[in-house]
């Protein structure tokens, strides 16, 4: 479930996406074809929204446009959750290999770059990510060899970054 900024709510179950006015009133839902559930959803200032899921075969994107049609941005890509930084790139943190990757887009969806944070732990996860301007920050999780411990990464990734080691 989230919201947007004039109140709209905006709720996923399973590949479907549906968008409720302040009062809780449906104004779309729309099925995602090629997702088996939706992981993250974030809006664009061009009125169009990303969608990141998965399915039995691989993790998409998915552009949607105000009415709920699909509107690009069908590839392949990590699934977790979104980001837009204030130039329109699109930021995904997700899984890679064993560590925490960060997953940079152009605007029209082509790969720009990734970024791998590596704790040095073989249990890293992923967590969350956001974006203020075009500095990006992830949040992640790691288990040190400390019995029944579990320590939290929180990194900042300005328009420069193209990988780190914390």
């Amino acid at each position: 479930v989230e919201t947007a900024s004039a109140g709209n709510i905006f709720a996923a179950a399973g590949s479907t996406l549906t968008k409720l006015d302040p009062d809780g009133n449906e104004l779309w839902s729309t099925g995602l074809p090629g997702l088996s559930r939706v992981s993250a959803f974030t809006p664009r200032p061009d009125g169009t929204y990303l969608v990141s899921g998965s399915s039995s075969s691989a993790i998409r994107v998915i552009a949607i446009d105000t009415t709920g049609t699909q509107a690009g941005h069908n590839s392949d890509n990590p699934e977790g959750h979104i980001a837009l930084q204030s130039n329109g790139t699109i930021a995904l943190i997700g899984q890679l290999g064993t560590d925490i990757g960060v997953f940079r887009y152009n605007p029209d969806g082509t790969p720009l770059d990734e970024s791998r944070i590596d704790s040095g732990s073989s249990t890293e996860f992923y967590r969350a990510i956001t974006a203020t301007g075009n500095t990006l920050y992830a949040l992640g999780s790691y288990e040190p060899a400390i019995v029944n411990r579990r320590d939290f990464l929180l990194l900042r990734l300005d328009e420069a970054s193209t990988g780190c080691n914390p």
